[in-house]
C-alpha cells in the first residue's frame, strides 16, 4: 500500500463532495426535513461503500490493508472538514451556519461508512481464507 496515494484519493473524494455542497447543498442537504435527512443517510452506505472500494481496486489495495487504506481516505477529508467547520461561510455561503452542526454529523456519518467497509471486507477476505 502506498500511504500517500491513499490520501490523495481521500482529498480527492473530499474536494468532489465539497463541490457538491457548495453547489448543490442548499437543494439535498435539509437536516430540517426528518424523510430527507434519513434518505441522505441512508443514500451514503451504498454511495461511501462503493467509492471506498473503487479506491481499493483503483489503488490496488490488498485486503490485510483495506482498513489502514480505509483509515487514509477518511482522515485527510475529516481534517479538512474540521478547517471548514472553522470558515464556514467562506466554503459554503449558500448554506446557513446553523447547518454546521448537521454536516459535521453526516462527515461522521459517512466517514464511519468509510472505516466500517475497510475494516468488514478485510475480515471477510480472511475468513474466506482460513476456511
Amino acid at each position: 500500500m502506498k500511504p500517500l496515494r491513499c490520501l490523495f484519493y481521500g482529498f480527492a473524494i473530499w474536494a468532489v463532495a465539497t463541490l457538491a455542497f457548495r453547489t448543490l447543498g442548499g437543494v439535498f442537504f435539509r437536516p430540517d426535513i426528518a424523510w430527507v435527512a434519513l434518505l441522505l443517510a441512508l443514500v451514503a452506505i451504498p454511495g461511501i461503500a462503493g467509492v471506498t472500494l473503487g479506491g481499493f481496486s483503483l489503488l490496488r489495495i490488498e485486503p490485510a490493508d483495506r482498513p489502514a487504506a480505509a483509515g487514509l481516505f477518511a482522515a485527510i477529508g475529516m481534517a479538512l472538514d474540521a478547517g471548514v467547520i472553522f470558515n464556514w461561510h467562506g466554503c459554503y455561503p449558500n448554506l446557513q451556519a446553523h447547518l454546521a452542526g448537521p454536516f459535521g454529523a453526516y462527515m461522521l456519518w459517512c466517514n464511519t461508512v468509510a472505516l466500517l467497509t475497510g475494516a468488514l471486507l478485510s475480515r471477510a477476505a480472511f475468513a474466506k481464507v482460513d476456511r
